[in-house]
């Protein structure tokens, strides 16, 4: 789940869900999600690709919010998940959990310039 804490952006591309049965020895398999797959779930608050840089992302989508305490869900079966969007400027704080942990984990999205298709959280 992410949580959006504060006024400056925070956008999702795309997550890669790893799979496998936890052997070092098994193949394990990637299963990669576009934003705007049916199985995530955006609070009110989110806007879909409306900055201007679509190019720069993944299937040239993306959702991003500024709205304070926006959501986005995502129930899934796996080993591993890595979730990726921009950093840039105007990108801010946001918050991580996995299967509800508490705290959640404190991110922050921003960088100095424009960054897409970057790593904003892996959990392994």
């Amino acid at each position: 789940m992410f949580i959006s804490s504060a006024a400056p952006f925070v956008d999702v591309d795309y997550m890669v869900i790893t799979s496998g049965d936890g052997n070092a020895q098994t193949q394990s398999a990637d299963v990669w999600l576009d934003d705007g797959a049916h199985n995530i779930t955006y609070s009110d608050g989110w806007q879909t690709s409306p900055n201007g840089f679509e190019t720069e992302y993944y299937m040239n989508t993306m959702h991003r919010t500024n709205v304070n305490g926006a959501s986005a869900t995502l129930l899934f079966n796996g080993n591993a998940i890595t979730v990726y969007g921009a950093t840039s400027t105007d990108h801010g704080l946001f918050s991580v959990s996995l299967d509800g942990s508490d705290p959640p984990l404190l991110l922050n999205g921003s960088a100095p310039v424009l960054r897409a298709q970057n790593i904003l959280v892996s959990f392994k």
